[in-house]
């Protein structure tokens, strides 16, 4: 006659899951600086994507500051005219944007192809941001195009 063994339940202690516990912490304890604080990596713009490019020269001060409207249907070389040259261009078919930083601000001048002539562009749509990113009135930063700039 052959009995089977069974083991016998027996009712688990909960000091004895201590142990355990106090491992399994101090593991993780070990392992939060490892998953917190690997490696950094510093991000560079991309000079295809990006907004503001670092490194952003001294712009001249303008002697005339133009009205928004004066900014609105007209060719980049009258933009440049009125504003000097853009810190950067930012090409997105069909668009073209032009972007000039001053210490205050950044203002888009964005240029769609004209409908009676595709061959050439027209500023379309004009806004701005402070240079933290938030929305800014297009006159308040075109007063900063005549003061000092970064």
């Amino acid at each position: 006659m052959s009995i089977a063994l069974m083991p016998s339940v027996l009712p688990v202690r909960p000091e004895s899951f201590r142990p355990l516990i106090r491992r399994a912490a101090v593991l993780a304890l070990c392992l939060l600086p490892v998953a917190c604080g690997g490696p950094q990596t510093v991000q560079t713009p991309d000079p295809q994507n990006a907004y503001i490019m670092p490194g952003v020269p001294r712009r001249a001060p303008i002697k005339v500051v133009p009205k928004e409207a004066e900014l609105k249907s007209r060719p980049p070389a009258a933009i440049s005219a009125l504003l000097g040259e853009p810190t950067y261009i930012r090409r997105e078919q069909p668009a073209e944007v032009w972007q000039f930083v001053t210490g205050r601000c950044v203002l888009d001048v964005t240029f769609y192809p004209d409908k009676a002539a595709p061959e050439s562009r027209l500023s379309s749509w004009i806004e701005s941001r402070d240079m933290g990113g938030r929305r800014m009135a297009v006159p308040d930063c075109l007063e900063s195009f005549a003061g000092p700039s970064v």
